[in-house]
């Protein structure tokens, strides 16, 4: 009940139990893309949100989606976002500007 948010989440991560509950969202996170990997055959997943800023989130999640993908799709980049939570804001800043560019 103390953690309330993906900070405090990753910041007590060394408690075996904080681990263990990311480690099992890690594997629905990667059961999930390999679904998606399988069937629209992308060159490359982006992973972005302010949980994946996190490196671990990130890794863990590549770890897995490539330790369980057909070999044949295991060639598929798997990335953080660049511009990580932020995403949302540049995008809305930048509609902002073009609705107001005469």
């Amino acid at each position: 009940p103390s953690i309330r948010d993906g900070r405090a989440v990753f910041a007590r991560l060394e408690e075996p139990p904080v681990a263990a509950l990311v480690d099992r969202w890690l594997d629905e996170v990667a059961h999930g893309l390999c679904s998606l990997i399988h069937l629209l055959q992308p060159r490359r997943v982006v992973l972005g949100g302010g949980i994946m800023e996190q490196p671990y989130a990130v890794e863990g999640a590549r770890r897995r989606v490539l330790a369980r993908l057909i070999p044949v799709f295991r060639p598929v980049s798997i990335v953080g976002a660049r511009l990580g939570n932020m995403a949302a804001l540049y995008g809305a800043a930048r509609l902002a500007g073009d609705l107001l560019a005469p």
